[in-house]
């Protein structure tokens, strides 16, 4: 690498791969590769057409934080030239969010999956991965006199016990500050909905700042492992929520 004969590197490197494909000694001659324009071409290169180099450098489990991050930032920023797709680097987007590196992770997914949303600052703005097996996606979390339906791609919800439950939840990566909560809320009670950003799990908000119907303003802490919550006041009817967005005090769409 250093005399620039990159292609030589690489076979060598290859072989190493092939006798050696678990030793640590792999992650700094991947960094060399990063590190250079040529070794990321070649890096590129393999890492599309060769599956011993994608399993070495995407091997997630058990590999040193620092490495996991990096290497995710390098494949974000690269996406472009070293296009991997969803299913390749699954492995990694869930390793990364399952230690709380969730900006990582969501930043990664959006750079390699061609269908994930890009410039949200929710994952799933109109809970269609509700249910699904979702790194990011919106979970239910139903109970006894509680429905949460999915109903012409929005979501019906009813309370019909006598405290305000937590209804919908989906993990964040935010920046510390404040927020408001925008949604689409249609019913006779569109004004029972409260939103919540909490660090591990929701806890049940005051209503000092509003509905979310109407923007209710909210504070991020800035947290590995904040999470955007929904909560429903107890009712007689049901409202039907859409298009849930946050955005950031301060900055316009």
């Amino acid at each position: 690498m250093d005399e620039g004969r990159v292609a030589d590197a690489a076979r060598h490197f290859d072989i190493l791969l092939r006798v050696h494909p678990e030793t640590r000694v792999l992650d700094g001659l991947f960094a060399i590769m990063e590190s250079r324009e040529q070794g990321r071409a070649e890096l590129a290169r393999r890492l599309g057409t060769q599956s011993l180099w994608t399993d070495a450098y995407l091997r997630a489990e058990g590999q040193d934080a620092a490495i996991l991050r990096e290497r995710a930032a390098f494949l974000t920023r690269n996406a472009a030239a070293i296009p991997l797709g969803c299913a390749r680097i699954d492995p990694l987007v869930r390793e990364l969010a399952r230690r709380n590196y969730r900006a990582d992770a969501q930043a990664l997914q959006r750079a390699q999956c061609s269908g994930a949303s890009s410039g949200q600052l929710l994952a799933d703005p109109a809970f269609d991965k509700l249910g699904e097996d979702a790194l990011f996606g919106g979970r239910r979390h139903g109970s006894g006199g509680v429905r949460i339906a999915a109903v012409g791609g929005a979501v019906e919800l009813a309370n019909r016990t006598s405290v305000t439950r937590l209804v919908l939840s989906q993990p964040v990566a935010l920046e510390a500050g404040e927020y408001r909560a925008f949604a689409s809320v249609a019913g006779s009670q569109s004004d029972t909905l409260l939103a919540s950003l909490d660090c591990g799990q929701p806890e049940r908000p005051s209503q000092a700042g509003g509905a979310l119907a109407r923007g209710q303003l909210l504070r991020a802490k800035g947290c590995e492992d904040e999470v955007f919550g929904i909560w429903l006041r107890p009712g007689s009817g049901a409202v039907t929520l859409d298009n849930v967005r946050l955005q950031r005090v301060g900055q316009g769409d």
